[in-house]
């Protein structure tokens, strides 16, 4: 059963609103380095992807111009407007040549737009689905009057260039966060975080040290699984250890001996740090002393009293992005961080009750910025919901106001019986099979003999028919003692379904008209 649609709208096949020309087949053996691009749906889907081009002249069919609507209906479906130069069209995706006469390009193209998750729903085939045309052709898309469309694209395009805007402001964020946590850390690292807190305290300086003075550090287990002996156990790998966090999702196992079980163990406080893949990467340990182990591509750093693992790890984290571990490294391609080139890590050390501000105010700072970024991921997930929101409120008929103006949608397959308001008060009826042409033929004076005289102020009242037998009895009835006296009924009930003149002049032509003579009846 098909929604009600709004006042004027029709549901209508888009085998109605356009021919849908298919791209041409072209084979890798025809690709060039030069000519004319060819335009394949990677290139809609991607920006970025590369081109292949033809240099031979081929159907002018296959020719897409800058400004003319591609619907790509294989693999990843879509729609799109073409901004470059001219191209030649691949296989998959149509060139829409849009009926010009009864749906405008932009609302086609946000008609197709919001369509799309319907087409995937009848689309054929298993991994590379696709939508056959003439399944495409039978879809059907509820359609306005000609200037309530106008009315429409020209609001969705006002809504998105502000919604491309204030996306373009939410990308800037997620960076602006990062610069704003790395220059946190670089103030705390060099005391510049607490330089006024330190001010009339009595504190020893900073003291200058290397990672081997102020802990004990070691290399995990070696991975040989003909070696291995022991009780099966879970061992965590570089890929595990994320800055300032772990990822216990996939955690392989390992025959580990009970004398490897003390020796590789982990506890809380402990500071597990990269020596390859990301060499430097480090998290602090807060899951308790369980029976997981480190492997050797791990350094696990156990500090001693006099420095805060979180201060080491703020240390770390700085001198990553600021490539001073870099020095440190081995190796060309594959970077090392080797646990005697690791022992000679040096960092500024403040007191601990310093270190314990620098900690607080970090984290009072991070968590600032953790409610700011997480404000922004519940804005961002709303906008990125919006288009489809604002589409949907548009093909509701909910989106612009419709007027008493706007004639009703048709695609040339029905009849109107309709019935017109003229300017002496008297009501003209016919029928018709476009009601926009013969009401401007009336309003012209090309219509009927009576409209010459009196002008049609609007189309008073219209009924839509699927032949021209039920319009022309329709329009009998009209002109019959019984319809005259059901249109008067109809009125006084305000059912009647009322379009066209000119909104901002209707009314006082009305009042001037209904002050003069009263409803004559033709």
């Amino acid at each position: 059963m098909e929604k009600e649609l709004p006042k004027g709208w029709v549901n209508v096949e888009l085998r109605f609103l356009g021919e849908y020309i298919n791209g041409r087949a072209f084979k890798p053996t025809e690709w060039k380095e030069n000519g004319l691009p060819i335009i394949r749906i990677q290139n809609l889907n991607d920006s970025t992807a590369a081109f292949n081009f033809s240099s031979v002249e081929h159907e002018p069919k296959y020719l897409v111009k800058k400004g003319e609507l591609l619907m790509a209906w294989s693999a990843s479906l879509g729609v799109y407007i073409w901004e470059r130069d001219n191209a030649w069209l691949n296989q998959h995706i149509f060139k829409v040549l849009e009926n010009e006469i009864i749906v405008t390009k932009r609302f086609l193209f946000y008609s197709l737009q919001v369509s799309i998750n319907e087409f995937y729903k009848k689309t054929h085939g298993s991994g590379i689905v696709h939508i056959t045309k003439p399944v495409f052709e039978a879809h059907k898309i509820p359609l306005p009057p000609l200037p309530e469309q106008q009315r429409i694209v020209a609001k969705l395009d006002t809504l998105f260039g502000h919604l491309d805007a204030l996306k373009t402001r939410l990308e800037r964020i997620p960076q602006l966060l990062k610069d704003f946590r790395q220059k946190v850390l670089t103030q705390a690292v060099t005391g510049k975080l607490t330089e006024e807190w330190r001010e009339g305290k009595e504190l020893e300086e900073w003291n200058e040290s290397p990672l081997n003075e102020f802990s004990s550090s070691r290399l995990g287990k070696m991975l040989d699984k003909e070696k291995n002996q022991g009780i099966p156990t879970k061992y965590l790998r570089n890929i595990n250890v994320r800055w300032f966090d772990f990822d216990l999702d996939d955690l392989f196992e390992i025959k580990v001996s009970e004398e490897e079980m003390q020796k590789y163990s982990i506890q809380d406080g402990d500071v597990l740090v990269c020596e390859g893949g990301e060499p430097g990467r480090a998290a602090i340990w807060r899951n308790g002393n369980t029976n997981i182990i480190f492997q050797k591509a791990l350094h696990r750093i156990r500090l001693n009293n006099n420095v805060l693992p979180k201060f080491l790890l703020y240390n770390l984290k700085v001198d990553s992005v600021n490539n001073v571990l870099n020095s440190l490294f081995t190796g060309t391609t594959i970077k090392h961080l080797t646990g005697v080139a690791f022992s000679d890590y040096t960092i500024n050390i403040p007191p601990l009750i310093e270190q314990q501000e620098i900690v607080r105010r970090v984290e009072s700072l991070f968590a600032k910025a953790d409610q700011i970024e997480e404000g922004y991921q519940k804005l961002k997930a709303k906008v990125e919901q919006l288009p489809q929101a604002l589409l949907a409120k548009a093909f509701r008929g909910e989106l612009v106001t419709q007027l008493p103006t706007d004639l009703p949608a048709g695609i040339g397959s029905e009849f109107f019986a309709y019935v017109l308001y003229c300017s002496d008060g008297s009501l003209y009826k016919g029928f018709t099979n476009n009601l926009k042409r013969r009401y401007e033929e009336h309003r012209t004076g090309n219509g009927a003999e009576h409209t010459r005289k009196y002008k049609p102020l609007y189309v008073y009242h219209y009924e839509v028919f699927s032949s021209e037998e039920e319009a022309l009895k329709r329009e009998k009835f009209f002109k019959s003692g019984h319809g005259r006296e059901w249109l008067k009924q109809m009125e006084r009930e305000n059912r009647l379904r009322q379009a066209g003149g000119d909104a901002r002049e209707l009314l006082e032509e009305i009042r001037q008209a209904k002050m003069g003579k009263g409803k004559n009846e033709k």
